[in-house]
């Protein structure tokens, strides 16, 4: 599952995927900056994705992230990636 993706002008692309979520070494190298680094299962990452979504809108949406609800899509919720 790719959580984040980047792309440059110049077309050099990033993304954050199963990779950076199975890692087991401690040093994460891709965008996500650590954030979503060896959350192996789905349940961790869905996780780390609510928490990180509410701490973005806490700086910009107190309200909203009070009152949302996160509903996190995929085929494989609470399997392996």
């Amino acid at each position: 599952m790719t959580v984040m993706t980047f792309a440059t002008g110049g077309g050099e692309r990033r993304r954050c995927d199963a990779t950076c979520h199975r890692a087991s070494e401690p040093k994460c190298v891709c965008i996500c900056g650590g954030r979503y680094h060896g959350k192996k299962t789905t349940a961790e990452l869905n996780q780390a994705i609510e928490q990180y979504t509410r701490e973005v809108l806490g700086c910009y949406a107190p309200e909203l992230a009070q009152a949302m609800t996160i509903a996190i899509h995929g085929p494989r919720q609470g399997a392996l990636l």
